[in-house]
């Protein structure tokens, strides 16, 4: 039996610090939480319910998750001239005057 299935009839301040905690660092699944915070806020006071969320979470023991990194690309050059690399531009196998290439393939 698990500690979730055990909670007291009447949660205090320490039960709410501890299941914050178990939640935090995923202890339980989220269906086992969501049963666990239904028992525990049906059965709290209040202002038992707000200590025990600030003794959880006021002290900093739980990590931040960090954003992912960003990735930035710095491109540097210099724009061509007009008609620069025109003939990058032809088809494969052609010269710029209309003549076609033909590969010599030595077996």
């Amino acid at each position: 039996m698990s500690q979730l299935e055990t909670l007291p009839a009447k949660p205090d301040r320490f039960t709410v610090a501890k299941l914050i905690e178990q939640q935090i660092d995923q202890v339980y699944d989220r269906f086992r939480m969501r049963q666990a915070w239904e028992r525990v806020a049906a059965n709290i006071d209040p202002a038992e319910m707000a200590e025990g969320l600030c003794m959880a979470l006021s002290h900093g023991g739980f990590a931040r998750k960090q954003a992912a990194p960003q990735v930035t690309l710095n491109i540097i050059g210099q724009r061509r001239p007009q008609g620069a690399g025109q003939y990058a531009q032809e088809r494969p196998g052609h010269r710029p005057g209309g003549e076609s290439v033909t590969p010599i393939i030595n077996p």
